[in-house]
Formats: C-alpha cells, sequence, structure tokens
C-alpha cells in the first residue's frame, strides 16, 4: 500500500504559489485532496468571520450616537427668561452618512491611513420646545479606539416651540415689557412707577405655526396713599431656542395715579414745634383734624377743611407750655394743589420733603394767618403722613412786627 504524504497536508501550503500548489495538487492522491480541500474552505469561512475585526469600517453607530447625544446634551442653553425649565432629552440620532478618507501623510503615524467623515441628525426635546441639528464629525483612529478628532461642527439646527412662554416667568420679568413702552416713549415712567410690581398674566396664548405668543400684562400698584394700574398687551416670538419679547404696548392711564385714598378725616397728633426764639407748646396734646373731601387726579386739585391751634402772639423769651394768644382756628376751608416732591413748612429749620403733598395760606385775619402743608410718604417712610400748621402773628416785639411758630402734627387717617 503506498503511503500517504500527510506532511504537505497542512494549512502552510496555502502560502505558495498559485501555479506551484495546483501543480502539487494535481500529483496529490485523492484523499490528499479532500483533506486540502478542507482546510482551504475553513480558512476562508475564518477569513470571513474575522475580516470586519481585522479590517474595521469606521466609528460604530453606537460610538457616533454616544458623542453626538452627550455634545447636543451639554451644549444646550440655559432657560432664558420666559423660557419654561424643562430637562432636555435627546429623542433620536440619525447616522446619515460616514465616508471614508485618506489621513494626510504627515498624520498618518498617529492616526492611520483613514479617517471618517460622519454626518448625523440630532433631535431633542424638553417639553415646551425641540430641537433638530445636524451635526459633522471627524473620526480618527487613535490609541486603538475611534474617536473624534474634534468637537463637531454644527451645520444647521432649527428650534421650535411646543408650548408658550412661562406664565410664572412672564409675570416675574413684567418689568421688561414696561421698559420697552419706555423705551418707545423715550421716558422710564412706566418702569420706575411699578418698579417693584409684580405683573398678573391673562389671555396667554399661543400660535405653533407662527412660533408666536400674546398675553396680558397687568400691573398694580398701591400704597397707604395711592393707587396706580396698567395694562400691557404683549407679544412674543420664538427664536433660537429661545422666547423673546417682540411687542407691548400700555393702556392710556398706564402712568395715571390715583390718590382717591386721600380722601377722608386725618387725625393730627402733635410732633414738635420751632419757633426763631422760645418755643411754645400750647398745641401739644391737641389735635389738628385735616378733612379731605375730594382729589382731582387729573388737575391734583385737592380740596377739604382744616382745623388746629394758633399762635397770635408775639415771640417767647423762653419756652412755654402755652401762652394768651393760643387759639382754635376753627373749621377752615382749603383749595390746594398736590404736587410731587413736596417740601412742606415754611421755617427753613422744620422743612420736609414728602413724596406728595399740597400747602395753602388762609385769608389774613387782624390777629394775622395761617398756613398749613401737608404730604404724605418720605424717602425713609413710604408710610409717613405729616402736616406742619404755621401761625404768623401780627403782634409786635421789638424791632420784629410779626411772629412765626410752627406745629408739625402726625397724621393718622380715621377708619
Amino acid at each position: 500500500m503506498e503511503a500517504e504524504n500527510t506532511e504537505e497536508l497542512n494549512a502552510n501550503s496555502l502560502h505558495e504559489k498559485p501555479k506551484e500548489l495546483l501543480h502539487r495538487l494535481k500529483d496529490m492522491p485523492r484523499k490528499a485532496k479532500m483533506m486540502l480541500t478542507g482546510v482551504v474552505i475553513v480558512v476562508v469561512t475564518a477569513l470571513v468571520v474575522i475580516a470586519p475585526a481585522l479590517f474595521p469600517s469606521g466609528p460604530s453607530d453606537a460610538l457616533i450616537n454616544r458623542e453626538c447625544e452627550e455634545h447636543v446634551l451639554a451644549t444646550m442653553p440655559d432657560a432664558g427668561i420666559y423660557d419654561a425649565e424643562g430637562s432636555w432629552k435627546v429623542d433620536s440620532v440619525d447616522v446619515t452618512s460616514k465616508e471614508q478618507r485618506d489621513v494626510e501623510p504627515f498624520f498618518t503615524a498617529q492616526f492611520g491611513d483613514t479617517y471618517y467623515e460622519v454626518t448625523c441628525q440630532v433631535k431633542a426635546s424638553n417639553g415646551s420646545a425641540e430641537l433638530d441639528r445636524i451635526l459633522s464629525f471627524d473620526f480618527v483612529m487613535h490609541e486603538g479606539e475611534w474617536q473624534p478628532l474634534m468637537d463637531p461642527d454644527t451645520e444647521s439646527e432649527t428650534w421650535r416651540a411646543t408650548a408658550a412662554p412661562d406664565e410664572k416667568k412672564i409675570g416675574k420679568n413684567g418689568i421688561e415689557a414696561l421698559r420697552m413702552v419706555d423705551a418707545a416713549n423715550r421716558s422710564n415712567e412706566l418702569s420706575m412707577l411699578y418698579a417693584d410690581c409684580k405683573a398678573s398674566v391673562e389671555d396667554l396664548t399661543f400660535d405653533e405655526d407662527e412660533q408666536t405668543a400674546s398675553g396680558q400684562l397687568t400691573f398694580k400698584r398701591e400704597d397707604s396713599f395711592s393707587t396706580a394700574k396698567a395694562v400691557v398687551d404683549a407679544g412674543w416670538k420664538f427664536e433660537n431656542g429661545h422666547w423673546i419679547l417682540s411687542s407691548a404696548k400700555a393702556n392710556a392711564g398706564a402712568a395715571k395715579v390715583s390718590h382717591k385714598k386721600l380722601v377722608g378725616t386725618w387725625r393730627g397728633t402733635f410732633k414738635d414745634t420751632v419757633a426763631d426764639e422760645g418755643n411754645c407748646f400750647g398745641a401739644q396734646g391737641k389735635e389738628l383734624i385735616l378733612k379731605i373731601s375730594s382729589v382731582d387726579d387729573e388737575s391734583g386739585k385737592v380740596e377739604g377743611t382744616f382745623q388746629g391751634l394758633a399762635h397770635y402772639h408775639a415771640y417767647l423769651d423762653t419756652d412755654a407750655n402755652s401762652v394768651e394768644g393760643d387759639t382754635d382756628t376753627g373749621e377752615i376751608p382749603f383749595v390746594a394743589t398736590l404736587n410731587e416732591s413736596e417740601s412742606i413748612g415754611v421755617n427753613y429749620a422744620g422743612m420736609k420733603t414728602m413724596t406728595i403733598g399740597a400747602s395753602f395760606t388762609a385769608p389774613e385775619t387782624s390777629s394775622g394767618k395761617v398756613h398749613i402743608s401737608f404730604g404724605f410718604g418720605t424717602r425713609d417712610d413710604a408710610n409717613a403722613a405729616l402736616a406742619k400748621l404755621t401761625t404768623k402773628a401780627s403782634v409786635k416785639k421789638g424791632y420784629r412786627s410779626s411772629s412765626m411758630f410752627e406745629d408739625t402734627y402726625t397724621l393718622v387717617k380715621e377708619q
């Protein structure tokens, strides 16, 4: 029996030149040919299986998706002054192209012979807005793995709102609408008047097709002495991922301040007195009664009556509790004008600047004349209410032909 040359039947035979291999295969026994054919099939099958690992086809979609998602979430802008605060999430990543390119010779030692240009479409949302962004990467093989050479370029992006601006933020930032109105009027009147006011928001609507919104903002200002109300029709548009204020128009009476709250009876408690010489405390323990019957907000006219103590006597050499000539004025009618930043009082040492105030001098009598000034609110105390009753008495003393005494009262309105 002829011995088989099994030494020749191994995978190393595949390394020979094709013609030599075919010649040897022709001269081989039938059984050896069959065994060699089996080896070839096994080797070819193995190459098919391991080829993708030996010759990778660029970065995987999973890697690209991860890089896209991380980049998009890291570059999302902070919510603007009208934007909802929802968290952004990536809804989908679609790899639209992956092209193999040759690496420049200078970089082949570091990155190999090829790199991949990758383009992908990323969609993200946060519950009130959506983003559609196209990104392009260059992926290189570095340290045995595919990785982006640099941060991706944004080829394009489209933002779209899916809900109206945040209503609470609109109210909180209502001052911006007032500033827009002021800018159109070249003033700062409304933004100053309602500086500390939060707007209430009504009739907020959203047009998804036009990517716009509109609403009505109402500002109310009220203190102890005045009220004011402004209504602003505002509009917003959605641009580049943010809601921005696009229009604002205030009602005609937005800057009008009403002082109707001054109407009523105010009772004054003696606070202090001042004179050029000795002080007279005749008004201590007595009331000043100021009755305001009407206020015209258009003209500032204020009408009413007042009643208090007048000092129809000469200057005193020393302070005194009361002297002859301290007289009740009786009820005196007045008509005056309310003014902003009104300085009340006649005696320079006791003058006081009030947020709003008025003054009136009663007709002179044989005893002299009385002057009342009253005001509401100061820089230090918005709730302050003061009145000063000044008497100029027609009484001579020495070289002086008259005397002047001024009493200050703290006012409280009757409820």
